[in-house]
């Protein structure tokens, strides 16, 4: 047990959690070490930040970041699909929550309410979940009314304003 607690320390790695990546290339390259490195470095954005995983496109996003190192390091460019893979099914990052209650959930977490939808996108789901994302990368929680100018907040408080 101890040997497999140490075997992170033992290829030179920062965190244990670095061997996923680690095990896919340490066969394909000649310094699998300082390329799991690397590729930990340019993903340090995505890791440290779960809002942006769950923008549509930020898995492809990750794996064009991490096929220049690739190539660098003679490893498959390939290689980064399985990576990006290995790192969502292994736990290390979570999936991307693309639904619209598992951003509202986020929302009541981080302040305490749920997101105020007065019906401004209901013709546009994705605006309202990107909006959603936004306001919770900025702190300030989503609030469709709050986006109303002063004249259009009392013809919707009158019910002279519909969506």
């Amino acid at each position: 047990i101890k040997k497999h607690q140490s075997r992170h320390k033992d290829a030179g790695l920062e965190d244990e959690r670095q061997l996923v990546v680690y095990d896919i290339i340490k066969e394909q390259c000649d310094n699998p070490r300082e390329l799991t490195l690397a590729i930990y470095d340019v993903l340090d954005e995505f890791l440290g930040n779960p809002a942006v995983l769950r923008q549509s496109t930020a898995q492809k996003e990750m794996r064009n970041r991490i096929k220049p190192l690739l190539s660098k390091y003679g490893v498959g460019r390939n290689v980064s699909k399985e990576i990006v893979q290995k790192l969502v099914e292994g736990g290390k990052i979570k999936k991307a929550k693309h639904t619209r209650d598992a951003l509202t959930e986020e929302h009541i977490k981080k302040f305490g309410v749920e997101p105020n939808i007065i019906g401004m996108f209901w013709n546009n789901p994705k605006a309202i979940m990107d909006g959603i994302i936004e306001a919770i990368e900025n702190d300030k929680p989503y609030d469709e009314y709050k986006m109303l100018s002063t004249e259009e907040q009392k013809a919707f408080d009158e019910g002279n304003l519909l969506f």
